[in-house]
């Protein structure tokens, strides 16, 4: 789930080469145990349960200072997370001119027929 941020069944079972009915049950599973959500608000995604992602940060902190590389990820996160933001406003920019764009067509298209 980490890997993919919130995928899909399809998406992650494609992503560990398995068939997506199996990757399905094996979702099932941990669902059951409390490890990971299902969402519909995108489509069907999953995500990591508040208490396995916090677990799995803690370790993953334990690995970056054994290995004395947590300064570099943490400043290459704060890196990525000002592009991220920027994608972001990008994003929302392309969304509302996309209805700009349709609604002057509209508009256009309303005067047009005025004409005639």
């Amino acid at each position: 789930m980490r890997v993919l941020g919130a995928p899909s069944t399809r998406a992650s079972a494609s992503r560990f080469g398995l068939p997506s009915a199996v990757f399905a049950e094996h979702l099932l599973d941990v669902r059951a145990y409390g490890w990971v959500m299902r969402h519909d608000y995108l489509g069907e995604t999953w995500s990591l349960t508040d208490r396995v992602r916090g677990k799995k940060e803690r370790q993953l902190a334990i690995e970056l200072e054994l290995h004395g590389v947590r300064e570099a990820i943490v400043e290459g996160h704060r890196r990525f997370r000002a592009l991220n933001t920027l994608h972001g406003v990008a994003h929302e920019l392309a969304l509302a001119w996309m209805q700009l764009h349709k609604d002057l067509l509209a508009s256009l298209h309303l005067v047009r027929g005025q004409d005639d």
